[in-house]
């Protein structure tokens, strides 16, 4: 068996399924989209903060739809589903009171998936380089 002939296999943290049909075997494609990813998630993360203390949830609510697709390509979709359901309560809540709990929540998920996502990036890379 070449190098060439080894398959990458993500991290069950991910819908491993999704992944392989999304991206196939090009794992440079992959680590394309999920440092691309990163680099607007983590930004736009720092600014959801901002919105939030300020009760801007219009705001809030558009920059949710704007990276809510980014957690599909890196297949982690139950984190989509969670950023679909807080962009819908922002268009339905009176203030950011309400949803408190639900961004709280929501924050430290994505705080968790920046790093799984970037641990798997690394991995990425790695096998990258080992079947140069």
């Amino acid at each position: 068996m070449n190098k060439e002939e080894i398959q990458y296999i993500y991290s069950g943290r991910f819908d491993t399924a999704f992944l392989d049909e999304l991206y196939a075997d090009d794992v440079q494609t992959a680590a394309e989209i999920f440092e691309s990813s990163l680099n607007l998630i983590v930004p736009e993360m720092a600014a959801a903060d901002e919105l939030f203390y300020q009760a801007d949830l219009e705001s809030l609510r558009k920059l949710f739809h704007k990276i809510k697709p980014l957690f599909g390509y890196v297949g982690l979709l139950k984190l989509q589903a969670m950023v679909q359901k807080f962009e819908d309560s922002c268009a339905t809540a009176a203030n950011t009171e309400e949803l408190r709990n639900q961004y709280q929540e929501l924050s430290i998920m994505v705080i968790e998936s920046v790093s799984i996502i970037r641990q798997e990036l690394i991995r990425m890379k790695m096998f990258i380089n080992v079947r140069a």
